[in-house]
């Protein structure tokens, strides 16, 4: 539930590869599932490293949250909303426009008839 690539660049880095495109906006997805999540914990959002290693298993989360620590002040600690914010703050620095898009309801592949976003 974060967005997705940061784990191969970082958000600077494909920010101004997008600018170098002469693009002035993205798409950037989410759930409705991690704003219900925040709101059942209390208004407080789930670390990256929680959700890594809860969605991926220890070995496979440690090894993305590690390509994602790549990213300036990221950490096991930093939240989903502040890697959005992150993202958010860049695209700003860059004078790109950032289009939030609920693509789906619950986080996973989608979509097919039966996986509760079609």
């Amino acid at each position: 539930m974060i967005p997705e690539g940061l784990h191969y660049q970082s958000i600077a880095s494909i920010v101004t590869k997008v600018k170098s495109l002469s693009m002035n906006a993205i798409r950037v997805t989410y759930a409705t599932l991690m704003i219900d999540q925040i709101y059942s914990n209390n208004d407080g959002d789930v670390s990256i490293g929680a959700v890594l290693i809860r969605t991926l298993g220890r070995a496979n989360g440690i090894k993305i949250l590690d390509s994602i620590a790549s990213n300036p002040g990221f950490t096991t600690a930093t939240t989903r909303l502040e890697v959005f914010d992150a993202v958010a703050h860049e695209c700003a620095r860059r004078q790109i426009y950032i289009h939030l898009d609920n693509h789906i309801s619950r986080a996973g592949w989608c979509c097919i008839p039966f996986d509760g976003n079609a």
